[in-house]
């Protein structure tokens, strides 16, 4: 779509695909990369617990009032329920009496509910953004568009494409074998202020082969959702890593150079460029 940024590339690995998968299970590289600057688990149901790290860093006061003085636009990714709460919790007080932690309680809470919906429902279970208006931008049916375009997997893994289109439907319990699944939430620092994502880590075992797929469902701000996918593949040097990643924001419509999106220098381009350099140093060292 015009919301759209696609990054792609290539990377050799010298070592067995098996070898990186210890590291994707523990997610090590979120403890690398420098913009992420605290993660943590969601399990099962999830519950408020999980997401006690989450945290209104840094600048958390004047992140806070943000929330406070929330309304559909591009400033955060609210629905209108969220939107709803912060404003109530403001008419207790103005925007500077209302403790950063009282601000915190209501984050976590719609990322719990956000989580909750699409382990339930999938993508047709996110929530909008309110933009404004009858404005609403549809993280799901980006992630669904970006979905289909993956037209290696569809063509090679038809099986764990209709699941990723249809989850949590779709696999059968033999097929199911040979899927891993992880939820996390990060706090990712865009230019100063906190960016709550809400991840869904897949891999899918092929034989020697590895399908590895990363759903950003939710992001507060900057960037709506993110699709990224490696193929690891051996081969007589080692595993091949390509990478597919697709990136929807509002940032981007209307321009062509990648030079004018911000997102892509603040997330995209050190993500992927301190993901793939520690994933290679890891698995060398095996």
């Amino acid at each position: 779509s015009d919301r759209e940024l696609a990054i792609g590339f290539v990377g050799l690995v010298k070592g067995k695909p098996k070898n990186l998968y210890s590291s994707y299970r523990q997610a090590l590289v979120l403890k690398e990369v420098p913009v992420i600057t605290a993660y943590g688990n969601l399990t099962g149901e999830g519950t408020i617990a999980d997401l006690a790290g989450v945290k209104l860093q840094p600048n958390g006061e004047k992140e806070a009032k943000r929330y406070l003085n929330a309304q559909p636009g591009n400033e955060l990714n609210l629905d209108a329920r969220e939107i709803a709460a912060f404003q109530a919790l403001k008419a207790g007080g103005d925007a500077d009496a209302v403790p950063v932690e009282k601000v915190e309680v209501l984050v976590r809470q719609g990322l719990l509910a956000r989580y909750q919906a699409y382990r339930k429902e999938g993508l047709s279970g996110i929530a909008p953004y309110e933009r404004g208006g009858t404005d609403q931008v549809r993280a799901g049916d980006e992630l669904l568009l970006s979905t289909k375009g993956l037209k290696g997997s569809a063509k090679h893994l038809p099986a764990f494409h209709k699941f990723l289109l249809n989850y949590p439907n779709g696999l059968t319990k033999e097929e199911s074998k040979n899927l891993e699944e992880f939820f996390y939430w990060l706090n990712i620092d865009v230019f100063g202020r906190p960016t709550y994502v809400l991840v869904h880590r897949m891999l899918y075992h092929v034989g020697d082969a590895a399908l590895a797929v990363e759903r950003h469902f939710y992001a507060s701000h900057d960037y709506n959702s993110m699709l990224q996918q490696v193929a690891a593949l051996p081969t007589k040097d080692g595993t091949v890593l390509f990478y597919t990643g697709r990136v929807s924001t509002d940032q981007v419509a209307g321009f062509t150079s990648a030079m004018l999106h911000p997102v892509s220098r603040a997330i995209t381009a050190p993500y992927l460029k301190d993901m793939f350099l520690k994933i290679q140093a890891k698995a060398e060292k095996k």
